[in-house]
């Protein structure tokens, strides 16, 4: 799972630099479904955001989730609970 969702991220840093929104909302609202099929709720909430963000075309509010996200896959828990 962490390794896919890793391959994602990088997809999102390659979209959201590319000013390719289209790909960041689909890509977030991947997130958002994987992520919930195995219950990390963090990690579904970045994805329900990075949709979000996407639909909007909020650039600002994309790089923080990116951050967000590589920190969770990094501790490998991916944010089981949404504290």
């Amino acid at each position: 799972f962490r390794s896919r969702r890793r391959n994602d991220l990088a997809r999102l840093r390659t979209a959201y630099t590319a000013g390719d929104f289209a790909t960041v909302q689909m890509l977030g609202h991947r997130l958002k479904g994987h992520a919930g099929s195995y219950g990390l709720d963090a990690l579904g909430e970045i994805g329900h955001e990075l949709e979000r963000a996407g639909a909007q075309h909020e650039g600002a509010s994309i790089q923080p989730l990116l951050d967000r996200m590589e920190r969770l896959l990094a501790d490998g828990g991916a944010g089981e609970t949404s504290a």
